[in-house]
């Protein structure tokens, strides 16, 4: 009877072994592929692109010529394009005259993202290719809207349209982190502070880890911060942020808690847009400057 007690501890024990080894070496490519699983949401959003009043595809057409990557593509009619697969981006609440500010704290004392953006809202990206050979060429941002349905907000979105098309893909996310000497995943989000700048975020054996999809803010794209780095570059602007203190972003431009309106200055065919506010780093929404002749259409 002793034997078989033994035995029968020895195979619980061994079974709970192997759950445990299971559940610490689930591979990247689930993980990744969970943080945007709702099949019938993303279903959802490429027929609002499709059926959206503000016809973004015939327009990414119509103004070929005032969009960066598309102006030099062969696509003539929205016939030839076709659209990717649809990507959740977490948003990183900004504080509010109205509204909460435990976002930013939790931040700058070191609360970890996935406990601060649990129940942060979302929007998705969706990815434009050429349907001749999918290659990316523009992508379209679709957020739910003040009428609480979903509705396209803006085109083309601020990513690089390469660097949308990769992260709509898990595959390829996992290509390029572990091209970045990340190997194992435990959690992962896309995280947008404001319009203008995403950074993919993993917590990978307890450790946070920040990759920039931009080269913005003291930040290079595609490097690998620590929670630690990542901190110090962004604690002091949030705390500024908290005190109402002005920010300066490039080109004289500056933004503070209260802004909340956009800017558009057209120049020798540059379009520079000032999207007041700083997303995770200013209070409504970040003063955004894109000057590569890209020209964004918002909603």
């Amino acid at each position: 009877m002793k034997r078989i007690m033994c035995l029968i501890l020895t195979m619980l024990f061994l079974f709970y072994l192997n759950i445990i080894t299971y559940a610490a070496n689930v591979p990247m490519k689930e993980v990744i592929e969970k943080f945007n699983d709702n099949v019938e949401e993303k279903n959802k959003i490429k027929e609002v692109v499709l059926k959206d009043e503000a016809q973004p595809l015939k327009d990414l057409i119509k103004f070929k010529k005032d969009f960066k990557v598309i102006q030099n593509t062969i696509v003539t009619s929205e016939d030839d394009l076709i659209l990717g697969e649809p990507y959740k981006i977490i948003h990183f609440p900004a504080p509010m005259p109205d509204n909460i500010t435990s976002a930013f704290e939790g931040f700058i004392k070191g609360k970890r993202i996935t406990d601060i953006l649990q129940n942060a809202t979302y929007y998705y990206e969706v990815p434009v290719l050429m349907k001749q050979n999918n290659a990316p060429v523009s992508s379209i941002q679709v957020k739910i809207r003040d009428t609480g349905k979903w509705g396209v907000t803006l085109y083309p979105g601020y990513l690089d349209p390469e660097i949308s098309y990769i992260v709509s893909q898990p595959e390829k996310v996992v290509e390029l982190l572990k091209s970045l000497g990340i190997e194992t995943v435990d959690k992962y989000m896309h995280v947008s502070f404001g319009d203008g700048y995403d950074f993919l975020y993993t917590l990978s054996d307890n450790k946070e880890y920040f990759i920039p999809l931009q080269t913005r803010f003291g930040t290079e794209q595609f490097k690998v911060y620590t929670r630690g780095q990542f901190q110090a570059i962004f604690a002091p602007l949030m705390e500024k942020v908290l005190n109402d203190e002005e920010l300066p972003i490039g080109g004289g431009a500056s933004f503070s808690k209260n802004d909340n309106k956009m800017t558009n200055i057209r120049s020798n065919n540059e379009v520079i847009y000032i999207a007041l506010s700083f997303g995770v780093i200013v209070a409504v929404s970040l003063l955004y400057i894109v000057r590569n002749k890209i020209k964004h259409k918002t909603l």
